[in-house]
């Protein structure tokens, strides 16, 4: 488990330092992880009945990487409040503080993110490059955030009883 979250965090650091734009169409839920994911994207686009959330404390544990890009988007204070709430975040909220940068209809989150993609392609591409290049740099401890995120959560797993009730509803039977 610990391998497959370094893992999964090193990918998702790749998306931040892409030298081009990425950019993330949500529709329906993204969850825990999955919202982790579209927050390493440089623009999120999210349909206007889209759940975000960030559940795993209510499941016992600490997330295991990414919150760098969660508190990079929001700041501190909104990202501790959001990593605590299990509840899924309303889109009005979620476009106010941040933590997306356009809602869409439900359907059409795909096709606004390509008029955004196509926009972006038309811009001079070398810019675009050094532009993501500068703020990337403002995450060099980002590594080092996902590997002390990764520690916490370990230990979470490890030591809560909440923690290993959850997991083990997500293992397989032995048969």
């Amino acid at each position: 488990m610990e391998k497959l979250e370094a893992d999964t965090a090193a990918f998702v650091r790749t998306l931040t330092t892409f030298p081009r734009p990425v950019i993330a169409a949500v529709e329906g839920a993204a969850i825990g992880g999955g919202l982790v994911l579209a927050l390493a994207c440089d623009v999120i686009v999210a349909a206007r009945d889209s759940r975000l959330s960030m559940p795993e404390v209510a499941l016992g544990w600490f997330p295991p990487w990414g919150l760098h890009v969660l508190t990079r988007r929001v700041g501190p204070i909104v990202a501790r409040r959001l990593v605590w709430g299990a509840e899924p975040l309303e889109i009005a909220t979620a476009l106010e503080c941040g933590l997306v940068d356009e809602t869409a209809p439900s359907g059409h989150a795909l096709a606004r993110a390509g008029e955004i993609a196509r926009d972006l392609a038309r811009l001079p591409a070398d810019a675009v490059a050094t532009t993501k290049e500068f703020f990337a740099r403002a995450d060099a401890a980002a590594e080092e955030a996902d590997a002390r995120a990764l520690r916490l959560f370990m230990r979470d797993c490890t030591n809560s009883a909440e923690a290993q009730a959850t997991l083990a509803r997500f293992r397989k039977p032995k048969s």
